[in-house]
């Protein structure tokens, strides 16, 4: 029976992950914490191990639809590979926590260790935050948490928090009625005013912008074909055509990452220039382009015939577009490897309007859009037909989370789908379904200021609230 339930609750977790299951997953850390503190040596045991697998190798099964690429075989080999990477890392997690639950009341700590592991898997070469707890959260109440003071990692600590004080009743170490009853007040002010500040966000934005966003849903077998590159040049200026004849009041125009799997950057200048009726109106799209002996991939910013800015990628698919180390001393002849962007403080500025790039998987690092400071517009470009349907909404949902923390509009383009357009509140207010051909068209709100100071300080004020009680919590019992 423990085997079963083990198996579950790693199962159950992962699923949350992909489908709308936000409360189950209190609930399940509950469980998880509950475990954690009734056993001492739960590192040793065979359900937890099992727990661990469950949870990673579901998680991770995307990476089993690469198998039209790459043959089944080394699909089912690339996803066993990163399962078990991540399974030593969950490990190594889990194996530390011991020692913090050694110190006197170390278990208060569990919510900020688990919080700070999420961080730290955003960070490297290896980044991966596609398993932070917050994603779990996309349109629940939860999610508006994201403009605390630690941003989305917030809706984590929060999540964490309550099931911890829970786990701790359960297990009778907090015993106090006055302590429990504090505890749920401060959780439910934090919810109260996290769902309040979204309700009274909706009406700030001083001006607007009409974006356009078109998906060619060019089959990704047919993407890489040279035979096929002219045509598909051709797709994209006619739907850029009927973009501007359809909806003559876009200022924008968006396609998605790498429309040309080739230099091409001349070629397509000059056929936006004397093949669509863009005139005035900007041109976002990724391409790869060359810079010196280096090849990126890049965003592009078309206007009036000139490229007007350009951004590179900084944040590489390990392997699928570089090999790490490797790629800087070996010369790789067959084999074509991007060289990562440099360091990006501020956004791109076209005129008055300032836009934060992000090419592919980098709309799941906080820190990139954090680093870029205010913003008023978002643009993520992508190609997410590698994959399954449920890595592509994993995907989306961290653009949702970009927008809610900044609190800036978001356009999300996508090759084959899906691909939407996300207001500040990180809802999506407009989105073109898998495998279509076609465009989605809105006037967004930019707005020109972020939280005002009461909603910072409304934020910040539970939090440390949180600290001091525990910080009371200890003294007491420890007297």
């Amino acid at each position: 029976m423990k085997y079963f339930l083990s198996t579950m609750v790693g199962f159950l977790l992962a699923v949350t992950f992909f489908k709308e299951l936000y409360l189950l997953v209190p609930l399940l850390l509950v469980f998880i914490i509950v475990y954690l503190l009734k056993n001492k040596d739960f590192y040793k045991r065979k359900e937890f191990l099992l727990g661990i697998v469950a949870f990673v190798v579901t998680h991770n099964h995307w990476y089993l639809s690469l198998n039209p690429w790459v043959g089944i075989n080394n699909a089912i080999l690339i996803w066993l590979g990163i399962s078990l990477y991540f399974c030593l890392v969950w490990y190594v997690f889990f194996y530390l926590l011991k020692y913090l639950l050694r110190i006197p009341k170390g278990y208060f700590l569990i919510p900020v260790y688990w919080t700070a592991f999420e961080w730290l898997l955003s960070q490297g070469v290896f980044g991966y935050p596609f398993m932070s707890l917050y994603l779990t959260q996309a349109g629940s109440p939860f999610q508006w948490l994201a403009h605390s003071i630690i941003h989305s990692y917030s809706i984590s600590l929060y999540l964490l928090s309550i099931s911890t004080i829970i786990a701790l009743i359960i297990t009778k170490k907090i015993t106090s009625k006055l302590n429990i009853v504090l505890f749920a007040l401060l959780f439910f002010i934090m919810f109260v005013v996290a769902t309040d500040s979204y309700l009274n966000k909706t009406e700030v934005y001083a001006k607007s912008i009409h974006v356009s966003i078109i998906q060619p849903n060019i089959k990704q077998s047919d993407k890489t074909n040279e035979k096929l590159f002219n045509e598909h040049l051709e797709k994209y200026l006619g739907l850029i055509n009927l973009v501007i004849e359809e909806e003559p009041e876009t200022d924008i125009v968006i396609l998605p990452e790498n429309i040309i799997p080739a230099l091409w950057e001349d070629t397509i200048k000059d056929r936006l220039c004397f093949s669509t009726n863009l005139e005035n109106r900007l041109c976002v799209f990724g391409q790869p382009v060359k810079r010196e002996n280096r090849i990126y991939n890049a965003m592009l910013f078309y206007k009036q015939g000139h490229y007007v800015a350009e951004y590179h990628k900084r944040q590489l698919v390990p392997f699928g577009e570089y090999w790490p180390i490797l790629s800087d001393w070996i010369s790789l002849s067959e084999m074509v490897y991007y060289s990562p962007g440099g360091e990006m403080n501020s956004p791109i500025s076209i005129q008055s309007l300032k836009i934060a790039p992000f090419v592919c998987f980098e709309s799941a690092f906080p820190h990139f859009s954090n680093s870029l400071r205010q913003f008023h517009l978002g643009v993520v470009i992508t190609n997410d037909a590698w994959f399954n349907r449920n890595f592509r909404l994993l995907h989306l949902r961290t653009a949702q989370f970009r927008a809610t923390e900044s609190f800036s509009s978001f356009a999300y383009s996508a090759n084959n789908g899906i691909s939407t357009l996300i207001n500040a509140n990180g809802k999506i207010v407009s989105v073109l379904p898998d495998q279509k051909t076609g465009y989605i068209s809105a006037k967004m709100g930019l707005p020109t200021s972020g939280p005002k100071l009461i909603q910072i300080l409304f934020f910040y004020l539970p939090i440390w609230f949180f600290c001091l009680l525990v910080i009371l919590l200890i003294k007491k019992e420890d007297n």
